[in-house]
């Protein structure tokens, strides 16, 4: 194309100067040939953009491609700097030797300033290489464990703070001394410490705590319902879930939650295996959080499978149902 130019260009000039006046034509010509190898001569180098790649590296590369397109000088170790990554864990990343950190994933995205569902795609792409959950292994449950289904725990069964405080009490780096529990209680739940006091007291009376050199710890190293048997604690339990629920969904910042929901046609039959599933995710979410090197925050996942449509129960005199 270049050559074309240039060609149409010499002609038109040389035959321009047999009238001594260069034509506009010409002229023309001249202007589109110097335009066109400028625009190669500065065009930048592009990463090869390998559409295997992960949706999340395809739009980092593609996003230094086009700042590299409008600024020839722009380097990898500028891009890293306004990524908010160091320059050897981005170029590690985009050849494929190393994971995006998961640290990282939000504020990239960010940074990268992708619209909402660009930005679901990036980080869903992101984490599904770190957080596989056939990774994930779990261990049996000890024996020690234990179970709390008696009514008489019903407070501390119904009552969402009581299972915060004996969560927070996992952390191996907190130290609740008798002095301090209640104010730091209070603050860490953003409850009253009059509050703060009764759960305390609950879980004393319930002897799932007890005060050993002066601090707070647990008298059990895990502590668990059972959904398998109806309960009215627990049914109180899931109804203060809910609307706890409602609460967060103003208050937490979106970067540190997740409300989502899926809809689906399903055979009833498969409830079984359904709940299993559900089982096997819940404990490898808590096997995960195990692996934490700072658990100082308390979380709460909830999960529920509940029909839209109307149940047809088959009532028992019903001889067309066997």
């Amino acid at each position: 194309m270049i050559e074309i130019f240039r060609t149409l260009e010499k002609q038109l000039i040389s035959d321009s100067f047999g009238d001594h006046n260069i034509t506009p034509v010409a002229s023309l010509c001249h202007t589109l040939y110097t335009e066109l190898l400028q625009c190669v001569i500065d065009r930048p180098i592009v990463p090869f953009v390998n559409n295997s790649a992960p949706y999340h590296i395809q739009v980092i590369r593609e996003n230094l491609s086009r700042r590299q397109r409008t600024n020839r000088h722009y380097s990898l170790r500028a891009f890293a700097r306004d990524m908010g990554l160091e320059p050897s864990t981005l170029s590690q990343v985009l050849k494929g030797g190393r994971p995006l950190p998961i640290k990282n994933c939000g504020s990239v995205a960010d940074r990268l300033r992708l619209s909402p569902i660009e930005r679901e795609r990036f980080m869903e792409s992101a984490i599904r290489k770190r957080a596989l959950l056939d990774q994930i292994s779990l261990q049996e449950r000890n024996a020690q464990d234990r179970y709390i289904i008696d009514e008489s725990y019903y407070r501390v069964i119904a009552e969402w703070e009581h299972f915060a405080v004996l969560t927070w009490l996992d952390d191996p780096q907190l130290i609740l001394t008798v002095e301090k529990a209640i104010p730091a209680i209070a603050q860490k739940f953003a409850i009253t410490e009059t509050r703060a006091e009764v759960v305390l007291q609950n879980l004393l009376n319930s002897q799932l705590i007890e005060v050993q050199d002066h601090r707070y710890t647990k008298v059990h190293d895990s502590v668990h319902t059972t959904d398998l048997t109806s309960s009215p604690a627990l049914r109180a339990s899931h109804l203060e879930t809910l609307d706890l629920g409602k609460v967060k969904l103003d208050q937490v910042p979106l970067e540190a939650r997740d409300f989502t929901s899926l809809n689906f046609a399903f055979d009833p039959e498969q409830m079984p295996e359904l709940i299993a599933i559900i089982r096997e995710f819940r404990q490898k979410v808590s096997a995960l959080a195990q692996t934490g090197k700072k658990p100082g925050d308390v979380y709460q996942l909830a999960i529920q499978a509940y029909p839209l449509s109307t149940i047809q129960v088959p009532r028992k005199n019903d001889k067309s149902r066997k």
